[in-house]
C-alpha cells in the first residue's frame, strides 16, 4: 500500500534572535532553515530529517500535544503539527 503526504513548503521568516528563531516562517522552509542554520546540518542531513518527518507522518501514532496541536511519533522521531 502506498501512502502520500503533501506538505506545504511554506515561506521563510525573518530571523529574530541569536538562536535562529524566526517570525513569520512556516512549513518545510522553516524546518530547513532551522536545521541548517541553528544546528549546522548539511544538505544531506537536512534531507534525512525531512525523510524521517515524512515516515513519521505516514506511520506514526498521534496524540494531543501540549500546545493544542498534534504530536506524531514513530521510531523515536516526533513531528509536531500546529
Amino acid at each position: 500500500m502506498s501512502v502520500w503526504v503533501d506538505i506545504n513548503y511554506g515561506k521563510h521568516g525573518e530571523i529574530v534572535d541569536d538562536y535562529f528563531g524566526t517570525k513569520g516562517a512556516m512549513g518545510d522552509s522553516h524546518i530547513v532553515d532551522k536545521r541548517s542554520l541553528a544546528e549546522g546540518l548539511n544538505l544531506e542531513e537536512v534531507a534525512e530529517v525531512l525523510r524521517k518527518m515524512v515516515r513519521t507522518l505516514a506511520k506514526g501514532q498521534a496524540k494531543e500535544s501540549r500546545s493544542g496541536g498534534k504530536a506524531i511519533t514513530n521510531d523515536g522521531f516526533r513531528v509536531l503539527l500546529s
